[in-house]
């Protein structure tokens, strides 16, 4: 696993023993506890307390995130296809077609075990800085089940450009507050400190 960093995932894709290619896309799970900042903060700010992400893999144990910072809390998604001898007899533009359809996948669930908050995810559930914007892969996200579920849909990832050949998406997750003044009513946008997902294009 690289230095600071929380989680690794490889996307392979390979080659079928019908001679078809394999994407090798990939679905992680995950399960996020807000917090809010302290009653001195404002409620739209970032919070002062750690909003907790638990990775969930499936029948294995899970690996909890205490801090989901840039250096504590980064995953790095390996999109990796250079292992398919297949690809090397395709024409280059369809070779480009088929890496850009592998895809990695988020759920993400907002905890809501302590039952006096009800937390939802805010809008598109979380806030991208805008110096990502140049990058021209697919970076799509989904809420769904009435605000308590985002899933994010990372895909089209030809190639990556950044620091040795990195190129990291920092963004901070956005949720609101339903009960604190009274069932249903809104308390304020909540954002997290700032985790990083990065993708590289092996």
């Amino acid at each position: 696993m690289s230095e600071n960093n929380w989680l690794e995932s490889d996307i392979k894709a390979e080659t079928t023993t019908s001679g078809n290619i394999s994407l090798g896309s990939t679905i992680l799970y995950f399960t996020l506890t807000p917090n809010k900042p302290s009653e001195s903060a404002d409620a739209i700010s970032a919070s002062s307390s750690p909003w907790k992400l638990t990775y969930n893999p499936v029948s294995q144990e899970k690996i909890e995130s205490a801090n989901i910072t840039q250096s504590e809390g980064g995953f790095t998604i390996h999109f990796k296809a250079d292992n398919v001898l297949a690809l090397d007899s395709l024409p280059e533009s369809v070779k480009q077609v088929v890496i850009a359809k592998q895809q990695a996948i988020f759920i993400v669930d907002i905890n809501n075990e302590n039952t006096e908050d009800d937390w939802r995810f805010y809008e598109n559930g979380l806030i991208l800085d805008q110096a990502q914007n140049h990058f021209e892969y697919s970076f799509k996200t989904e809420v769904i089940n009435s605000g308590k579920t985002m899933v994010i849909t990372i895909s089209n990832v030809i190639r990556t450009t950044g620091s040795n050949g990195v190129d990291n998406i920092d963004f901070r997750f956005a949720a609101v507050n339903l009960n604190a003044n009274g069932p249903g009513k809104l308390d304020g946008v909540y954002y997290s400190q700032d985790p990083r997902i990065a993708l590289d294009r092996g």
